[in-house]
């Protein structure tokens, strides 16, 4: 069959956007992929920032309750009853 040069199949068309060795759809594509990661980089920083944030707050919560129930709790459990306290 002779070359179509409507082929939009055709490997030698020149015009081809996506051809792998037209130099500037590759420096195109290097762009867009380039975007992408700083895309991509940008919100796993924000994820990993969400993430300390969560991560502060639960032991900033722990420590809270850890304080309350020894204030709660520490006193009453660590007394002795008067006639322990002589042995």
């Amino acid at each position: 069959l002779p070359d179509d040069p409507d082929d939009p199949d055709d490997p030698d068309d020149p015009d081809d956007p996506d051809d792998p060795d037209d130099p500037d759809a590759l420096r195109d594509l290097v762009r867009a992929l380039m975007a992408e990661r700083a895309l991509q980089a940008a919100h796993i920083a924000q994820q990993e920032q969400a993430l300390r944030l969560r991560d502060d707050t639960i032991a900033r919560l722990e420590m809270t309750l850890a304080k309350l129930q020894r204030w709660r709790f520490g006193r009453r459990s660590e007394q002795l009853p008067s006639p322990q306290m002589t042995l």
